[in-house]
């Protein structure tokens, strides 16, 4: 009976240990298996750091852009999305306003830093746009999901890199200058995106 005693202790220990090192769900560089699995950090929780690249392929930290200052921080699908690209246009018009209220623009793609150059470029914003290739920011922030494999294939055979076959939920995440989200919007439908008032009613809110 002694005996029993130690091996099922023995057993529970080790179940306890292997159940502390497996990720928690949601946890910090997972990439939910589709896109209705995906789970966005929520408000009130802190803006993880992440490894980026701007334009010149310089490596810099999400929170070397963001500390302490009140960031609208845009996840957008590539600069081959012409649903995101209608957004980040649109951004144009109310970055002033943002600004006003002491609000920076930053939006990420899961583009090469020479995409997102082209994307500057050419939308002509008067923000930062940083590339995250990797998915390091999507995935710690939540919004990273496996795309189906055959969509996935036909966006490869298009000439669209995919790094994992993954791509981020368009989302817009409102940060203070204490880095804490205080406002979230991902929706699993590309095609649906943050209005302009929506967003400026956020950002109102925020620097009350």
């Amino acid at each position: 009976m002694y005996n029993t005693k130690i091996t099922y202790t023995v057993l529970m220990f080790a179940v306890f240990v292997l159940t502390a090192l497996l990720p928690a769900p949601g946890s910090a560089d997972e990439i939910a298996p589709n896109v209705e699995a995906v789970e966005p950090l929520k408000v009130g929780e802190k803006l993880p750091n992440a490894n980026l690249k701007d334009s010149k392929g310089e490596p810099i930290a999400l929170h070397s852009l963001t500390e302490g200052k009140s960031t609208a921080l845009i996840f957008y699908r590539g600069g081959w999305c012409p649903y995101c690209n209608m957004h980040l246009r649109g951004l144009n018009k109310v970055e002033a306003d943002l600004k006003e209220m002491g609000i920076q623009i930053i939006a990420l793609a899961p583009d090469t830093p020479e995409k997102v150059g082209e994307s500057t470029t050419k939308l002509k914003v008067a923000y930062s746009i940083y590339a995250d290739y990797a998915l390091d920011a999507a995935k710690k922030l939540g919004i990273a999901f496996k795309m189906d494999p055959n969509r996935a294939a036909k966006y490869e055979d298009g000439g669209i890199a995919l790094v994992e076959k993954a791509l981020p939920v368009p989302s817009v995440f409102l940060i203070d200058e204490e880095g804490v989200i205080q406002f979230v919007h991902a929706d699993g439908n590309y095609k649906v995106r943050l209005k302009n008032d929506a967003l400026l009613d956020a950002a109102k809110a925020m620097t009350k």
